[in-house]
């Protein structure tokens, strides 16, 4: 009877740690489009503990699996632009924050 109860209580606390430390990691995603046309080459996102980047297709990034936090944004520029920085990008876990139409400047 005493070992039953403590395979039962094994059992259930092994149930417990899986529950905890089985739950998925949610993050979260930055998403822009980039105006003019093929002015930007890249777009990535950084904090203290993070680095993320994404190659910008048809004029539109999306950056995917940022922890939840502050960013600061770069754009890398083609041809005649100059690099774009923006700081204070808030991503939330689960959530896409969308900065839509990101205007490049000529040099």
């Amino acid at each position: 009877m005493q070992k039953n109860k403590m395979i039962l209580w094994a059992v259930a606390l092994l149930a417990l740690v899986f529950l905890i430390f089985a739950r998925p990691i949610r993050t979260g995603s930055v998403i822009g489009t980039i105006k003019p046309h093929n002015s930007a080459t890249q777009a990535w996102i950084y904090s203290a503990t993070d680095t993320l980047r994404s190659n910008i297709q048809e004029d539109v990034f999306q950056i995917a699996g940022a922890k939840a936090g502050i960013y600061t944004l770069v754009i890398e520029p083609s041809g005649n632009y100059k690099t774009l920085t923006r700081t204070g990008v808030k991503v939330a876990d689960g959530e896409i924050t969308n900065l839509g139409e990101i205007t490049m400047e000529n040099k």
